[in-house]
């Protein structure tokens, strides 16, 4: 099989506090046409450095010590060419599909303009417009000339990424880099993603570079398998063969990290945090969310959207609570009620026995310091201008805890904790990994010490070793200290390793909640089942059970249950009244006029 790109030798420094850092050492592989190729490592290893010096997109005050990067096509090394040929090759030969579509994409032009401009630069289609509707349509857009006028932020985070695999792959480049694509998308919109770019790589003979922190993705989509640390390449060949019989011991390390796999063993999962009985530290009661959008003049336009409707739920002191489900299903709503940051809930939220008011304002300085967030993005959560330590300080100053030497003892223990040392104290955000800066998003929540820490996402961004230990940290806060956790995940894996109760959420609805060794072993809910499927697996390599393409990019039922358009279990009764929440044994709650049933389960209504 032929060669498509060879790099040979790559080595690249960065500036890092006065010194220099080598960050790529002596890196060689080859990408072959049709074929994706997956590059593993943790935060920092280097993966997207790979990526960038491909693109000719590296940072300022990079050096590019060695290496050659032969793209045989055109006969050009990536690394050595001028920025007159990168602009001709950069999009047109390769292609690169960004972590963040929010960040790549234009925020102030539509996704037509956009996707036009790319096709008349390249000169790909003598109609830019038709091309680019083709392109939408081939990621499974049911509409693509609805996506084409629409604009990034009126679509989900899946969305977007489906539209900058379209707009990569309307060119047909010769070469894809695609370097975290699929970091906090759920199991569905993850593995649509997946699908998509292995049929783009088959279908289009394009060679893929995956680069990616969770080897369950690389398992089910990569042909051939990079295992990077420190800069270097420490195992690489077939897929199955490095996750099987990996020749280095990190990689056996990166293996054992991997979460297990709940589904389906018939047997409980070995997570499970037990909780206090009957000491209920929060309860959300027929909680109601609405939206509205803004006019231009600050007023409201068009109909309210329902983001969470008629959701009820319990979490003890010690105990962790999951949360699962699709992009835009509603879990980060009601984790912004939770924090009294979303607009006018309905229903109410009882913490330690006291109604929460419904606004940070009105809510005492006590029920602030107990309630504490680490929100998804972390880029969004820390300030750009402050060091890592006026960060973590920021919290314990405000609410006036402890003298200054105990304050900086409190900043070194959190860091301590979430595995970073604390030489990052000066540096600023951009001068961590994303992986860091989550890590300290979760540092600064802990030093207040609170009660309750509602984590949403918190480690999705996380390389396997840092997420094995972020996790073990929230464990040892539940078991040890009491902390009740609310944790939102798309990962169902994650999920079932730290909660011992979880819910699924869909448009709103919590459809089904149950203890996580019943609802990961015997799920009810026929969507709580497809989520199962879709969920990637490391101990199966190679591609997992087809998804439909169209799944998630309906519009929401009007009337009915919210599932009925992709259910197979539906019938008229479906579409005509939505299912009352109904109890089973075992602590089983669904919504569900045909739940799956299981030996012992007996449901009553309730």
């Amino acid at each position: 099989m032929s060669t498509v790109l060879t790099v040979s030798g790559l080595a690249v420094d960065l500036p890092a506090g006065g010194t220099v850092q080598a960050v790529l050492r002596d890196v060689s592989f080859h990408l072959e046409p049709g074929r994706i190729t997956g590059l593993a490592g943790e935060s920092g290893s280097g993966k997207t450095t790979v990526a960038m010096a491909l693109m000719g997109l590296l940072p300022a005050g990079a050096h590019l010590r060695s290496g050659t990067a032969t793209l045989h096509d055109r006969d050009v090394d990536l690394l050595a060419m001028s920025e007159p040929v990168a602009r001709t090759i950069r999009g047109r030969d390769v292609a690169m599909v960004f972590q963040d579509p929010a960040t790549a994409l234009d925020p102030v032009l539509t996704i037509g303009r956009q996707m036009r401009a790319v096709a008349r630069r390249h000169g790909v289609a003598a109609d830019p417009g038709t091309a680019a509707q083709a392109a939408l349509a081939e990621q499974g857009f049911r509409s693509p000339s609805d996506i084409m006028g629409a604009f990034p932020h009126e679509l989900s985070g899946g969305m977007r990424q489906l539209v900058m695999i379209a707009m990569a792959a309307m060119v047909r480049p010769a070469v894809l880099l695609a370097d975290e694509p699929t970091t906090a998308l759920d199991v569905t919109t993850q593995a649509r993603v997946l699908e998509n770019l292995r049929k783009l790589a088959q279908s289009d003979n394009i060679a893929i570079l995956l680069v990616s922190h969770d080897l369950r993705v690389l398992a089910q989509t990569a042909d051939e398998l990079l295992v990077i640390r420190d800069g270097r390449i420490v195992d690489a060949g077939p897929t199955r063969q490095v996750l099987q019989s990996p020749s280095s011991d990190w990689t056996r390390q990166l293996v054992a990290a991997v979460p297990p796999d709940p589904f389906g063993r018939g047997e409980s999962p070995t997570s499970g945090i037990p909780g206090q009985a009957n000491d209920v530290l929060l309860s959300v009661n027929h909680l109601d969310i609405r939206y509205h959008a803004a006019g231009i003049f600050g007023g409201r336009r068009g109909p309210a959207k329902q983001a969470v409707i008629n959701v009820s739920l319990q979490l003890r002191r010690g105990q962790a609570y999951g949360l699962a489900g699709e992009s835009g299903s509603g879990k980060s709503s009601l984790a912004r009620a939770i924090m009294g940051l979303a607009p006018d809930p309905g229903g109410e939220i009882l913490f330690n026995g006291e109604q929460l008011a419904t606004r940070p304002a009105d809510r005492s300085p006590e029920q602030l310091r107990r309630i504490q967030v680490v929100f998804q993005d972390p880029d969004a959560a820390l300030s750009p201008r402050r060091s890592i330590e006026q960060a973590l300080l920021e919290p314990l100053q405000h609410f006036g805890l402890g003298a200054a030497a105990e304050q900086a003892h409190r900043v070194r223990a959190a860091l301590a904790d979430v595995g970073l040392e604390d030489d990052i104290l000066p540096r600023r955000p951009r001068q961590l990994s994303s992986g860091q800066r989550q890590r300290v998003a979760i540092a600064r929540a802990l030093v207040c010490e609170p009660d309750l820490l509602v984590a949403d996402e918190a480690v999705s961004a996380l390389d396997m070793t840092t997420q094995a230990r972020v996790l073990a940290l929230l464990k040892h806060l539940c078991e040890e200290r009491g902390i009740a956790l609310m944790f939102i995940s798309h990962d169902l894996s994650v999920v079932a390793e730290l909660a011992d109760t979880a819910g699924v959420m869909l448009n709103g609805h919590l459809v089904e909640q149950a203890p996580v060794n019943t609802l990961f072993t015997a799920p009810r809910h026929p969507y709580t089942r497809k989520l199962a499927a879709a969920s990637p697996r490391l101990a199966h390599a190679g591609p997992a059970p087809e998804i439909s393409a169209l799944d998630g990019l309906d519009a929401t039922p009007s009337h009915g249950c919210v599932y009925q358009h992709r259910c197979e279990r539906a019938t008229g009764l479906c579409t005509e009244s939505s299912p009352e929440a109904v109890s089973g044994a075992n602590g089983v709650r669904i919504e569900c006029h045909f739940p799956i049933t299981v030996p012992a389960d007996e449901p009553s209504n309730g």
